[in-house]
């Protein structure tokens, strides 16, 4: 979700692309068989959902979240650690966030 300074949360069609194919990635599930699970025409609606050039409607998002079996907040939101921060995957080392994680709490 960005646009904060618009005063209400958007969505990010971009930042859903990404987040939807690693998610698909990460459980083996190619752009064909969720093309066939949501029953859609083609599969090229899924690759715009990839590019970030489109968002599903509600009713897809709902059920792809359910298909991967992840809260659709994952599919929208950045992943935030332990104490709240914005971080990319693998971006810091474990022993950094423990570190990060008991500098936050002194």
């Amino acid at each position: 979700m960005q646009n904060e300074e618009k005063g209400y949360p958007s969505l990010d069609a971009g930042l859903f692309g990404r987040n939807l194919k690693k998610a698909c990635e990460s459980r083996h599930v190619t752009a064909s068989e969720l093309q066939q699970f949501l029953h859609l025409g083609s599969v090229q609606a899924v690759y715009m959902w990839f590019e970030g050039k489109r968002l599903p409607n509600l009713d897809n998002m709902y059920a792809i979240s359910k298909y991967l079996g992840l809260p659709i907040e994952e599919l929208l939101e950045e992943e935030k650690d332990s104490t709240g921060w914005l971080v990319e995957k693998g971006s810091i080392p474990d022993c950094g966030k423990r570190l990060l994680f008991y500098w936050m709490h002194l």
